[in-house]
């Protein structure tokens, strides 16, 4: 079993493009690697204006990056992980240039192409293939000599990785391109694994540099964090890839074998660091809690990828790549799952309330600063009660108004814009194929104010369509009566070169007897009968192709001139398509036109509920904007009015000041026991989350 998370902040433009912003790679499990990396969107924030216009072709996409960069031609695996990586850049490819968001950093490029790099050489290297590395390793039994042959293995793969890193840049025109000195040119971190499963162990080694993390889970030894962060203390990266002339970047290869049942995984920052974390310790919670509310390993991903759009704001992607070692299936995963966490509720959680939740050492540091950082700690306590939300809706309520009426104006524009242009297409499709679908239209609708073509207008276009069928099915007769003449000439040739074998070297040139002549002559014939058949098609001499590519013109012609004749109705039959009282599988379609269609349909339903309920959204998102910025710019001095004994003030709105108050007062020393034992417990947990590091 596997399952990845990837998710990105993005932006939907007013033409309905999704503009993409992450940096992290991919995510990637087969069965011999787990790989992921994240782009550096601060250190390596170069904008690239001059790339290559053939990265945006996804056909062109593989040879322009790795053409003579690569050895061998590329397997459809790394050719197919290389396109879907870059499906955000293919997105944005008519407006690239437009806005300076739309334009992709360095560090998005870097961890693609470094992944694919190390994606093609654990795929082609006869040196990283499971069996032959571990097998090597098996051999190093001295500590010493081992720990040797890993910092070889990591020399090679930064060779490599900056061999090529720098010949794919140079092949995609990726050049230094920012006023700024010092930013990174194509710099990412990198965490990979090769790994070999056993009987009863998983073994794996290693590919880091950065801050993406490994992990190990088990039930019994909890998450456990592999390598160490190469950070200092203040956050910043010692060591990560980049392409920079000159600059210099380590690869770590590091050894590690777990004991089965197990799961590992790879993540990138986004996920680990996320605020809603107070310690590695909810990060775990998080997993096992989403493998418990999860049937499959599928649901599991959509619960995480939702989290993390929801807490994974104050970075760009949270990326995890996992692999489950030793499970019969999903649901003794998530029987394991449910026993650690009973184990750590019992063990850590059930001993502070709020333990995860409460930050009880920033809270008391606040409440010590003094009497205004105080009253700001209340402000920010009460930001969120009922009273106080009640009070700053009731003050801001008449600006709402009018912020929202201006919000739903403008947003009205755009919406109407693009329902427009969607309907255009729905409108155009109708009339494209107007006779069939005023034929699809429901019998009691055709008395509809409308005016709608009768029979007549329609019978001569219908006609056409059904004769077309008709000639469609006599092509497709002579097709097949074509196909099996082929079958029976090749099968009668096949037994003469057989007996024309068997015969031997002959005697003479009269070897052939007259009914195998016979035989040869019946094959030309039916081969030159093939070949006029195809030839006919191709020079348009076939009368049945020729009477359907006109049959095909009539149609459309009648539809066209339909559609002038009753202009109404093309309109009438969109709505019809639109509402679905014109279902889409009967309509006239392939299945590539019909699903076009189906997205511009639920593009023009989109729309139109969103202008249903536009104001009542505007307002109610005004009317919480204005309301929090009005709390945020006035907590202070009605906090203050409140405890000074201010009474113009609504009694609940007092009501909840001063308990707070109250609470606040009565809490430093209930707070400082509070943060001496969450630290205390953290650094417990700490202890074995970080067991493999200590080794």
């Amino acid at each position: 079993m596997e399952l990845t998370v990837y998710r990105q902040s993005s932006k939907t433009r007013p033409d309905g493009t999704v503009v993409y912003k992450g940096e992290d790679a991919l995510p990637y499990v087969d069965g011999s690697l787990i790989m992921a990396a994240d782009g550096l969107g601060g250190a390596a924030a170069i904008r690239h204006t001059k790339v290559r216009p053939e990265l945006f072709d996804e056909e062109r996409l593989v040879d322009t990056l790795f053409g003579g960069v690569l050895e061998g031609s590329p397997d459809e695996v790394f050719s197919d992980y290389v396109r879907r990586s870059f499906f955000e850049l293919r997105a944005v490819k008519d407006i690239y240039s437009d806005n300076v968001n739309n334009i992709k950093k360095s560090g998005y490029f870097a961890s693609r192409i470094v992944t694919a790099i190390v994606l093609h050489e654990v795929r082609t290297s006869e040196r990283l293939k499971p069996e032959v590395l571990f097998g090597a390793l098996e051999k190093e039994k001295d500590g010493k000599k081992r720990e040797e042959f890993l910092a070889a293995l990591g020399g090679w793969f930064r060779g490599v990785i900056k061999e090529k890193l720098t010949l794919a840049a140079e092949n995609a025109n990726l050049v230094y391109e920012s006023a700024y000195t010092g930013l990174a040119l194509l710099g990412t971190t990198l965490c990979a694994a090769i790994y070999r499963e056993n009987k009863g162990s998983v073994e794996a080694v290693y590919i880091t540099a950065g801050d993406s993390r490994p992990y190990v889970w088990s039930r019994d030894g909890g998450l456990c964090q592999l390598i160490a962060d190469e950070e200092r203390a203040d956050g910043g990266m010692t060591n990560y890839i980049r392409a920079d002339e000159g600059s210099d970047f380590t690869i770590r290869c590091t050894y590690k074998s777990f004991e089965k049942p197990c799961v590992l995984f790879n993540a990138s920052d986004g996920c680990f660091d996320s605020g809603a974390f107070l310690s590695p310790m909810a990060f775990e919670k998080l997993l096992l809690d989403t493998a418990a509310e999860s049937a499959d390993t599928e649901e599991m991903s959509r619960r995480l990828t939702d989290f993390f759009l929801e807490y994974g704001r104050h970075d760009d992607s949270s990326t995890i790549a996992m692999r489950f070692f030793g499970y019969k299936d999903f649901s003794d995963f998530r029987k394991a799952a449910e026993k650690r966490l009973s184990a750590i509720n019992d063990k850590y959680i059930s001993r502070l309330d709020g333990l995860l939740e409460n930050d009880y050492a920033g809270e008391l540091e606040r409440v010590n600063s003094g009497r205004e950082k105080h009253i700001s700690m209340l402000g920010e306590r009460l930001k969120d009660n009922e009273a106080v939300v009640d009070f700053c809706r009731s003050v801001v309520r008449e600006n709402a108004e009018k912020s929202a009426e201006e919000l739903a104006q403008k947003r009205s524009a755009e919406l109407k814009e693009r329902l427009e242009k969607a309907k255009r297409s729905v409108v155009s499709e109708a009339a494209r194929n107007l006779a069939d679908y005023i034929s699809l239209i429901p019998g009691d609708k055709t008395g509809s104010e409308t005016k709608l073509p009768d029979s007549g207008d329609m019978e001569h276009i219908l006609a056409a369509g059904r004769f077309s069928s008709s000639y469609t099915a006599s092509y497709l007769k002579q097709l097949e009566q074509q196909r099996e003449a082929v079958s029976s000439t090749a099968k009668q040739l096949d037994e003469l070169l057989g007996r024309v074998s068997d015969a031997g070297v002959p005697d003479s040139v009269d070897y052939i007897s007259g009914s195998e002549l016979s035989e040869l002559r019946s094959c030309e014939a039916a081969m030159a009968n093939l070949f006029g058949f195809l030839g006919s098609i191709r020079s348009g001499s076939n009368s049945t192709v020729r009477s359907l590519v006109q049959r095909r013109e009539e149609y459309e012609n009648g539809n066209r001139s339909l559609a002038e004749k009753y202009p109404e109705a093309a309109e009438y039959a969109a709505e019809m398509l639109i509402s679905g009282e014109i279902p889409l599988d009967k309509a006239a379609l392939d299945d590539g036109s019909r699903a076009m269609l189906e997205t511009v349909i639920d593009a023009v339903r989109s729309c139109r509920e969103e202008l249903d309920g536009l104001e009542a959204d505007c307002l109610e998102e005004e009317t919480v904007r204005l309301a929090e910025e009005y709390w945020s710019n006035n907590s202070a001095g009605i906090t203050e009015g409140v405890l000074s004994g201010d009474g113009s003030f609504p009694e609940e709105l007092s009501a909840a000041v001063k308990n707070a108050a109250a609470e606040a007062e009565a809490a430093p020393g209930e707070l400082e026991a509070a943060a001496q034992k969450q630290a205390e417990i953290f650094e417990e947990y700490y202890r074995e989350y970080s067991v493999y590091m200590a080794r």
